[in-house]
């Protein structure tokens, strides 16, 4: 995924808006992308409390960490 305006700007709301570090809001904000250009689902795997909550907030699938 290129790095582009758009993104950084879609992940800077997302860091204000979910109160989100700057490098999980990318994230966040290239999987909303992602979401927006293919047909099937597609599953979130985050480790870190507040990223996930955003996640779900955003209506992204989230994929439960390995045990």
């Amino acid at each position: 995924m290129e790095m582009n305006e758009p993104l950084l700007g879609q992940a800077g709301r997302l860091a204000e808006r979910h109160r989100l570090r700057a490098s999980d809001a990318v994230h966040l904000a290239a999987a909303l992308e992602i979401r927006s250009h293919v047909p099937e689902e597609i599953a979130f795997l985050g480790f870190d409390d507040e990223l996930n909550r955003a996640v779900k907030a955003e209506g992204l699938t989230l994929t439960p960490p390995p045990v």
